[in-house]
């Protein structure tokens, strides 16, 4: 796995000796010029682009079907999308898509052309963060909590573009997810400062920033 900060370099057609394409997500292609990533010295070439009009797929090697899940095989697939998120806006594929070759990913670009087109102009200039709330006391009024919650989550939803709540598990009282303009970054993390300083009963988490996975699709099935 390249580090985040690697020279970019994109492989050529035919150069990669692979069982198969894992697709990683999807971006514009008409504002990726420059590379990807920058391959090890002698190695092989990690990853690269299969462009069809203004959209590209960003795939990298590896196997068609994967028999038993490979959890540093899965760590590795959202290293690399939070590396292109840095980068650039990107609808982020789940783990586990693959196609057998070039032709297979232009067939998947052109046969949902029009819904990836949406979903990149839903993210353009956007990522994801996630918030949790617990409650410092394991006896916390469930009720309390709850109207809590929802004041906060309605207080940041007024600083998202979208927000999804998730179902709730414990000892989380809420969960939600929210897409965020990235030059609202800032304004956003520290109104969940504030509303943490203002609910000390509850103790609020943010992750992030995450690829827009809870606000996008795709929905593909393996070969």
């Amino acid at each position: 796995m390249p580090d985040r900060h690697a020279i970019p370099r994109v492989w050529e057609p035919g150069e990669l000796d692979s069982p198969g394409l894992r697709l990683l997500g999807v971006i514009h292609s008409e504002r990726r010029r420059a590379p990807i990533w920058e391959a090890p010295s002698g190695g092989p070439v990690d990853a690269g682009l299969v462009r069809h009009r203004d959209l590209a797929a960003l795939v990298y090697p590896g196997a068609l079907r994967v028999d038993a899940l490979d959890l540093d095989d899965v760590r590795a697939h959202h290293r690399r999308l939070e590396s292109m998120l840095q980068r650039e806006t990107v609808v982020p594929a789940p783990y586990g898509v693959a196609f057998r070759g070039e032709k297979e990913v232009v067939r998947f670009l052109r046969e949902q052309y029009t819904e990836l087109g949406d979903a990149l102009v839903f993210v353009e200039g956007r990522w994801e963060f996630r918030l949790h709330l617990t409650p410092e006391e394991p006896d916390f009024p469930e009720a309390l909590a709850l109207d809590l919650a929802t004041h906060v989550y309605a207080e940041l939803r007024k600083l998202a573009h979208a927000a999804v709540p998730f179902p709730r598990g414990e000892p989380r009282a809420f969960s939600s997810a929210f897409l965020v303009d990235r030059v609202g970054t800032r304004g956003f993390l520290e109104r969940v400062e504030e509303l943490g300083a203002e609910h000390s009963d509850l103790a609020l988490d943010a992750t992030g920033p995450w690829p827009p996975y809870d606000f996008v699709r795709i929905r593909l099935e393996a070969p």
